[in-house]
This record gives structure tokens, C-alpha cells and sequence, in this order.
């Protein structure tokens, strides 16, 4: 749970995003020089903090904490792909995530079982049926793989999902294949529950400016993400990074 908080409320993220609020919420006619450039460095702060470096580096040290099991050395058997139905906000993450899953196993051979679990939600029609539209897209991606996709109708999460894989995955190695910021909380539950993830993020495109890059991520199997989702990734960032840019300039530019 320590580091599950510690993810989520860094110290860094909560002061640059108070000072980058406290700043941005000052009113224009006290503002100076000084205050612009203090703006513009919290700002590049709170991009930093939540760009995904920072959960990198918790996820490097949950790998090394010697209370919890270390995860054995790939070959893996299996791959389990987290949040495919997340409904249309996480779109973007259960796209990115079936293109790491296909990457994934045309890298490892042996991987032969992929198993779908939805996001955290209650169970419905529709989510059931979002997973077997993924499960389509999977198919088609991977034609001429010998690959068994499993589908897990009526899960309300990884976290039931999880133990419903516990039988079938107990003291196996198999790839764990989520969006970045999903990976901290996913790699205590399936240890939790007994079984060996080996963490392939796939990215994020719906925050964080840059999460999911290549460079980001020191895991064992490095990020498991083609250079179709990479490109996708860069063009969704660098769009945002120019909307907020123009919007930051709008509110500092000296008035006429």
C-alpha cells in the first residue's frame, strides 16, 4: 500500500502541481517577469511528475524490495492483457495494449495463451462485448499464430480477474502486459494472489506528457510497444503539448 501511495502522491508532483495552480490562479496585473518564468518551470515541473519517470522508478524499486517475491527470468508462458474494456475514455490504452500483446509474442515464440481481463468496472453486456471485439482485433493482428486468446466474460476488474487466472497461472511466469500507470497496482495483485508477472507496460496515450516511451521504463523485457504505437504515441503527444503551449502563452502574454 506504501508504495501503491507513494505512486500516486509524490512529493514532487503534489509541489509543482500546487505551485503551477497558485501561480496560474494569480491575477495577471500582479504578475512579473519573475513570476512568468516560475510559472513556465512549474509547469515543466508538473509535466516531469507525471510524465510516467517517476512511476518508472517506483516500479524499478517494488522489482528490487525484498518483501516481495522477485519475478523469475522470461520465457514466459503466457501474456494476460489488463483494461481491453474500458469503454470509450480508455480506448487509446486497450489499442496500445493489444499492439504490445501482438509485439510480445511475435518476440517470445513460446507464448501461446493470451487472456483478457476487462478494467476495473461492474460487470455488463456491453464490457463482456468490448472484449470480444478486442479479442477480434487480436485475431486479426495475429493470423497464422498458433495463440489461444481467453476471454473472461463477467469480471468486474484485474483484481477478479486475477483470481480466476490464480489455478491456471500459479507459480508461472507469463508477461503482464498494461498501460504504465495500471502497472504498480496490477504487479502487487497477481503477486498477491501467487502468481510470477514479468511487467511489459504498453504506454498511455490519455495523459502524462511522453508516458510509455521506450526510455521510460526500466523493466526486464524493456517496452514490449511496436513502432506503430510509439508513432501514435509521439503524434498524440506532441499535439497536446502544442495545445497546452498555445493556452499557456495566451494566459501569460503581455496584454495588447
Amino acid at each position: 500500500m506504501a508504495d501503491i501511495l507513494l505512486f500516486f502522491a509524490t512529493p514532487s508532483r503534489v509541489i509543482s502541481l500546487l505551485l503551477f495552480l497558485g501561480l496560474f490562479l494569480w491575477p495577471l496585473k500582479y504578475r512579473r517577469r519573475t513570476a512568468r518564468l516560475l510559472l513556465a518551470a512549474a509547469f515543466a515541473l508538473f509535466l516531469l511528475a507525471g510524465s510516467g519517470i517517476l512511476g518508472g522508478l517506483v516500479l524499478a524499486r517494488l522489482e528490487r524490495d525484498p518483501a516481495l517475491p522477485a519475478p523469475p527470468a522470461p520465457p514466459a508462458a503466457a501474456v494476460v492483457l489488463l483494461g481491453v474494456s474500458g469503454g470509450p475514455a480508455r480506448a487509446d490504452d486497450a489499442r496500445l495494449g493489444i499492439l504490445a500483446a501482438v509485439e510480445a509474442i511475435r518476440r517470445h515464440p513460446g507464448l501461446r495463451s493470451v487472456y483478457l481481463v476487462p478494467a476495473d468496472g461492474p460487470a455488463s453486456p456491453e464490457r463482456d462485448l468490448e472484449l470480444e471485439a478486442a479479442a477480434g482485433l487480436l485475431r486479426r493482428l495475429l493470423a497464422g499464430e498458433a495463440v489461444d486468446i481467453h476471454l473472461l466474460p463477467g469480471c468486474s476488474g484485474p483484481v477478479e480477474g486475477f483470481r480466476r487466472l490464480a489455478p491456471i497461472l500459479d507459480h508461472t511466469s507469463f508477461l503482464l502486459v498494461a498501460a504504465a500507470y495500471r502497472m504498480p497496482r496490477a504487479l502487487l495483485a497477481a503477486r498477491d494472489l501467487g502468481g510470477h508477472p514479468v511487467p511489459a507496460p504498453s504506454g498511455r496515450l490519455s495523459g502524462g506528457a511522453s508516458r510509455g516511451l521506450r526510455s521510460l521504463w526500466p523493466t526486464p523485457e524493456g517496452l514490449l510497444c511496436s513502432d506503430l504505437a510509439c508513432r501514435e504515441l509521439c503524434r498524440y503527444e506532441a499535439a497536446r503539448l502544442r495545445r497546452l503551449a498555445r493556452a499557456l502563452w495566451h494566459r501569460l502574454r503581455p496584454p495588447g
